[in-house]
């Protein structure tokens, strides 16, 4: 079963790559994205390794158009989604869930759980993802 995280953001609050490593590092999970990319050009497979093991998701970004920015009214201040896809291998999905998570903290974004319906402010992600990825591998990860 595939998962897909969204994570609504505003360009101008994007971090570098490496700040973004950074943060997930410092936030405790085991995932290392590679952070030779430029965030806003960037489009396919993102190689993030995950307990030292080659993982990854597929990482994709939209820029809103107007009927998008309407439906989406009542989150403020987003011009753009990135969504975060993963296959069904669990290190795909602790991946995503890392990085999708510390993307919109750092961003002061919202977290989409598109498959739940679930929407999270930027200051509930790191938690919640935090217990999915313990939910996936059976290992507290310290939230």
């Amino acid at each position: 079963m595939s998962r897909d995280y969204i994570v609504y953001l505003n360009t101008e609050n994007l971090p570098s790559p490496s700040a973004w490593k950074e943060e997930i590092l410092r936030q405790g999970f085991p995932c290392e994205p590679d952070d030779d990319i430029n965030l806003l050009m960037f489009s396919g497979f993102l190689s993030c390794s995950v307990n030292g093991e080659i993982s990854g998701f597929e990482y994709y970004i939209y820029e809103f158009d107007e009927d998008i920015l309407s439906e989406l009214d009542s989150l403020p201040s987003v011009n753009y989604g990135i969504t975060f896809s993963t296959g069904s291998r669990k290190l795909e999905t602790i991946a995503a869930l890392a990085a999708a998570s510390c993307l919109a903290k750092l961003t002061g974004g919202y977290f989409v759980d598109f498959n739940s319906g679930l929407t999270l402010k930027s200051d509930l992600t790191i938690d919640w993802a935090k217990s999915q990825t313990e939910i996936v591998t059976g290992e507290n990860y310290g939230h």
